[in-house]
């Protein structure tokens, strides 16, 4: 059972230190995540935005597929978007309408992926055979 504030105040008032004895618990060290758990994280909102994608409102949404999305050190998505082939849109157009549009493709993350916290996803567009290095 977590303790209070003010039980912790009181104890920090009575002792040099907090402690395990003291029944707190300590904070978990922070780890760096787990390379392969990231990266079939990846794959999965890539995966979900792929189907997303095609099911979206907007008619220039459906014009664009995911070519990648991979993770920044902050733990938010970078996901590269390209129009299909033969769409003549200005890559400025088809980024307008994909920003309108984060809040509800993060809501569609959040509800595929659960957990306490919904990455941001940082769109780019780019060109299909452009290809970055991992």
């Amino acid at each position: 059972m977590p303790l209070s504030r003010e039980l912790l105040d009181q104890m920090k008032q009575l002792c040099a230190e907090l402690d395990p004895e003291d029944g707190v618990v300590p904070p978990r060290e922070h780890r760096p995540p787990d390379p392969r758990r990231l990266r079939r994280h990846c794959g999965q909102v890539a995966r979900l935005l792929s189907v997303t994608l095609p099911a979206a409102e907007d008619p220039l949404l459906r014009l664009l597929f995911v070519v990648q999305v991979t993770a920044d050190p902050t733990g938010n998505l970078r996901v590269r978007l390209a129009p299909l082939p033969g769409v003549e849109v200005p890559p400025e157009v088809l980024l307008a309408h994909v920003t309108r549009a984060r809040g509800w493709l993060r809501g569609e993350v959040a509800t595929f992926v659960g957990g306490r916290r919904t990455p941001e996803l940082l769109f780019e567009i780019g060109s299909p055979d452009e290809e970055e290095a991992p």
